[in-house]
């Protein structure tokens, strides 16, 4: 009997240490499945975060000139105005950002890797959230007075020294958005800081070596943005609309205005348009004939400035 009743007694313990291991393994299961399941939204909610940071408003615009524009600073207008020269692109180029906003504006044109829109009679401005422009005048550097080509200090003969002299320049340089066969409209300047990049190569006025310079390739303008700046469009003088909040866009965010071409030919020339005078301009010509641009642009289809 004793043997029977030890045996028994054996037997129970086992079976209440099995019925305290069972919610052990209970607790380890569920506990293993929070685990697996938490895991994923944590992570989904880490990257939605990450995503959402990577993301960086605009605070600055930066816009690149180059070809032949004309920078007018005179008369009551801040302006870089390109001219109608024949075989130049005369164009600006948005970035794939901007899309729907241009697409929807400039109805039929499509973007493709960038947005580029014919500059055929258009103007551009910056203004706040109020729809007032820029009010700080344009600010160029030092390297800008001195390297952009002041059309005032063209050497001219004498009969023609007074070319570019305010009354000779013609209206549509300083009037309000128009229809305009002279230029292809305007990108106001006001609020921007102007710096040029110049060309390694420098040239000189006809053959005249003594007129040896630097000539600038590439004018480029900063615009610090107010909050909820807009850029609006003008197009042949059909009033200003918007075309896109600035400050929606990601940084960083530049456009390119061109009127440019590839060619080994002096165009400065069609500067004298500007003028109400007919005169021949001299040619820019390079001081080295073998120095060549890694662009493959010439300082002779290059930015200017009035006066």
């Amino acid at each position: 009997m004793k043997i029977i009743g030890a045996a028994l007694a054996a037997l129970c313990l086992l079976l209440v240490s099995c019925k305290k291991e069972a919610p052990t393994n209970q607790t380890d299961t569920a506990t293993t499945s929070t685990r697996v399941t938490a895991t994923p939204k944590t992570d989904t909610a880490a990257r939605g975060s990450s995503t959402t940071s990577r993301f960086t408003a605009a605070t600055e615009l930066t816009v690149h000139f180059t070809g032949m524009i004309v920078f007018v600073l005179s008369n009551g207008v801040e302006r870089a105005v390109p001219l109608r020269v024949s075989g130049h692109k005369l164009e600006i180029a948005f970035p794939k950002d901007m899309e729907t906003e241009f697409e929807k504006v400039f109805k039929p044109r499509k973007c493709g890797i960038e947005c580029v829109l014919p500059f055929d009679n258009q103007a551009f401005r910056i203004v706040d959230a109020s729809n007032t422009p820029l009010t700080a005048p344009f600010d160029p550097s030092s390297t800008f007075k001195s390297t952009v080509t002041h059309l005032t200090k063209v050497p001219l003969p004498a009969s023609a020294a007074d070319t570019f002299k305010v009354g000779n320049i013609k209206s549509d340089v300083f009037a309000k958005p128009k229809k305009s066969t002279l230029m292809g409209g305007f990108f106001e300047l006001a609020g921007g800081k102007g710096e040029v990049t110049p060309f390694t190569c420098k040239a000189h006025f006809g053959t005249d070596m003594s007129t040896s310079q630097s000539f600038p390739r590439l004018v480029t303008v900063k615009f610090a943005l107010p909050s909820d700046a807009k850029l609006q469009v003008n197009q042949g003088g059909a009033g200003w609309v918007d075309l896109v909040t600035l400050t929606k866009l990601p940084s960083p965010l530049s456009f390119t205005v061109d009127n440019n071409m590839k060619t080994k030919v002096s165009h400065f020339d069609n500067y004298a348009l500007l003028s109400k005078k007919k005169v021949n301009l001299p040619d820019v010509n390079l001081d080295d004939k073998d120095c060549v641009e890694a662009s493959g642009d010439v300082p002779g289809c290059s930015d200017s400035q009035w006066p």
